[in-house]
């Protein structure tokens, strides 16, 4: 089973269109029309660990902050992993959609008020 094709995501830049630009064996890439919006998903499957890995990359073109006149490029990317035993059969896949909903919804509960703390620097 694969992601749709094309991704819609909503960044800082606003709406974003993502379409598959490149396969491999356990992955694909997506990229936007401008290049600036980026997500990369890749499986490795080893003996003792699978690992599902996605990335987001955005880059912007925004007034530097030090001189209003001069435009630069700005970049970020965000990624999580899901690590899983292959020797230990207890975590369904339902089980783990449920721990990464879990983890991800500590931090974007309401507000985002937990995700706020983390990019603060706060532990």
């Amino acid at each position: 089973m694969a992601l749709s094709d094309p991704i819609s995501i909503t960044t800082s830049a606003g709406a974003q269109t993502l379409n598959g630009v490149s396969n491999i064996a356990n992955g694909k890439t997506y990229r936007s029309s401008d290049g600036n919006t980026t997500i990369a998903v890749v499986h490795n499957y080893g003996n003792n660990r699978n690992q599902h890995r996605s990335r987001l990359d955005v880059a912007i073109i925004a007034a530097n902050p030090f001189d209003s006149t001069v435009n630069a490029f700005y970049s970020m990317s965000t990624s999580f992993l899901v690590d899983v035993g292959t020797k230990n059969p207890g975590f369904t896949v339902a089980n783990q959609v449920t721990n990464v909903a879990a983890h991800f919804g500590f931090y974007t509960a309401s507000t985002n008020a937990q995700l706020v703390k983390l990019l603060g620097g706060e532990s």
